[in-house]
């Protein structure tokens, strides 16, 4: 799917690329109406269902394009399966300023080396989530967090979890205390 007419820069000058599973929600506090308020949002859809290694190739394309555009910051969220995306969109130099990992199962060495094998990675942050029984919040480094949130719902409809993403975007990787950009536009990167 060609994204180029697509694509275009708005007055925000933050951009999100989130697994589409994550944007189904219909809640005040979802990530849809949430980020929709600050960011431009390009949902691609990585699941158990496609062939990930095939679209690869054409993912990362469509990615070099999102780079391509005017943004001050780029962040990225993924969602079980998706996130080793993050890993291999880093690999041909699609590097976001922040790595939002959402019930991963990436190795803790691999995140490590996301943040270490490029130029750019003194300015990653990344934040990895997951269910546990108990809240608790770890400092793996001064820009890799890992958060457990005591939760019985699935993420893609968890408020808390948005909420918690937002206020880890406004204050550690945006540094304000208040998001005040214009509304953004959805767009939707092909396979």
């Amino acid at each position: 799917m060609d994204t180029s007419n697509k694509m275009k820069n708005t007055n925000t000058s933050k951009a999100v690329l989130i697994d589409s599973r994550l944007m189904v929600s219909p809640l005040r506090d979802g990530f849809y109406k949430s980020l929709l308020k600050n960011h431009d949002v390009y949902t691609v859809d990585i699941s158990e269902n496609t062939n990930y290694k095939t679209n690869l190739k054409t993912l990362r394309k469509n990615v070099s394009e999102l780079f391509n555009k005017k943004y001050k910051h780029r962040v990225f969220i993924g969602y079980k399966s998706s996130c080793q995306l993050a890993i291999d969109l880093n690999k041909s130099n699609n590097v976001f300023d922040a790595y939002i990992l959402l019930d991963s199962n990436v190795p803790e060495k691999t995140i490590l080396n996301l943040m270490n094998n490029n130029k750019r990675s003194k300015k990653i942050n990344i934040l990895e989530i997951h269910k546990n029984k108990k809240d608790v919040f770890t400092e793996i480094n001064n820009k890799y967090y890992r958060q457990g949130i005591a939760t019985m719902l699935p993420f893609t409809y968890s408020q808390r979890v948005c909420r918690e993403i937002m206020g880890w975007l406004t204050y550690k990787v945006y540094k304000v205390n208040y998001l005040n950009d214009a509304n953004g536009d959805i767009f939707t990167l092909g396979q």
